[in-house]
């Protein structure tokens, strides 16, 4: 069973590609979306994965900001160029406070404008909780290759991790 991280990253790479009705992307110019995150949990990782150091019960609340840009290589193919940033507040059980950040750089290579499947996608994930007072910080970042085929099917090529465990970033 996919976990939340990874069913998370599928419905992202699922929307850019058209299978979830939402703003297409274009082949030129760049295009912004701006989402809420509620209530996200820790604990959820990849597939088979539990994270061991998150905060207990820890839930973050703030906002997801990416910017989207795709655009034509010279070979007919598409780059398609993912920068995202969150950032907000987080508490866990035992009422501490927590600010988060988080940044993730993806590039896809498709033969679609639209950035449709089937995709190779490279990305880097950094996330950092950093407690207020005496509450605990946590930090992880990661490397990963996938992909998604032609009838929507995502594969994680490889995880690598950097610092931390990747199964603690929650978004």
């Amino acid at each position: 069973m996919f976990s939340r991280k990874v069913l998370t990253l599928a419905a992202f790479a699922a929307a850019l590609c058209g299978l979830i009705p939402t703003q297409k992307v274009q082949a030129s110019g760049a295009v912004n979306y701006d989402v809420p995150i509620v209530n996200a949990t820790f604990g959820v990782g990849f597939p088979g994965g539990t994270c061991n150091t998150s905060p207990p019960g820890a839930t973050l609340n703030g906002y997801y900001h990416y910017t989207v840009h795709t655009s034509k290589n010279q070979d007919g193919t598409f780059t398609t160029k993912v920068q995202s940033k969150a950032h907000g507040t987080a508490v866990d059980s035992d009422g501490r406070s927590y600010v988060f950040n988080y940044v993730l750089h993806e590039i896809d290579l498709t033969t679609n404008p639209d950035d449709a499947p089937p995709i190779m996608a490279t990305f880097t994930d950094r996330f950092s909780l950093i407690g207020q007072g005496n509450a605990p910080n946590l930090l992880v970042a990661f490397s990963g290759v996938f992909s998604i085929d032609q009838d929507g099917n995502l594969t994680i090529i490889s995880i690598t991790p950097i610092k931390g465990d990747p199964n603690c970033d929650p978004i």
